[in-house]
């Protein structure tokens, strides 16, 4: 049976929907746990929201006269694309950028190092809010960044870091978790 309460759009925690910690801090397994101390929120993200993707790697196989008999499925890559638009927010340049590479603050002189360097591995969280108040968090185990889209520096859009971090499999196979907890029917239940 259809149900029209199952279909949802989704918004950021207002705390700020994406954090992220070093790989090996103690990650969430439900959808309403407080993250660990080590996680940072990273602020504002653009209203584009973020982007799951998921690249299979698949090779079709055809017999003679071009009838398909197999498929061989070779994996897939997952990836996440957002928008990150606190440019002046350290916390923001340290996970682009690596926490080496950010020294200093906005009152006393912020320097920050583009280097050549391969991109940090980080355990990421993304906190929603989807419709009727469930709570959706995914979890990142593993992943860093592998692409970013041009800065744009323009009185028409805000700058922001437009990143892309692509997940790696964790000691169970798993690129990412997703948890879903309706907070309203809970609170209904225990009244």
């Amino acid at each position: 049976m259809s149900d029209v309460n199952l279909v949802s759009t989704f918004k950021p925690d207002l705390a700020g929907a994406v954090s992220y910690a070093p790989v090996g801090t103690t990650l969430p397994t439900d959808a309403t746990t407080a993250l660990d101390a080590k996680f940072t929120k990273l602020g504002y993200i653009s209203e584009d929201g973020m982007t799951k993707a998921s690249d299979f790697d698949s090779d079709t196989e055809k017999a003679w006269g071009g009838a398909v008999v197999n498929n061989v499925f070779n994996g897939k890559t997952i990836t996440f694309e957002f928008k990150l638009i606190e440019l002046l927010n350290k916390a923001v340049n340290q996970a682009v950028f690596g926490p080496d590479n950010v020294t200093g603050d906005l009152d006393t002189g912020m320097v920050v190092k583009d280097t050549n360097t391969e991109p940090e591995t980080f355990s990421w969280i993304v906190d929603t809010i989807a419709k009727n108040g469930t709570l959706v968090r995914i979890v990142i185990p593993s992943a860093s960044i592998t692409d970013m889209d041009d800065l744009v520096f323009a009185t028409s859009e805000s700058a922001g870091y437009d990143i892309t971090i692509t997940a790696n499999p964790d000691d169970k196979g798993v690129t990412n978790y997703t948890y879903m907890k309706s907070v309203t029917n809970s609170v209904e239940k225990e009244s």
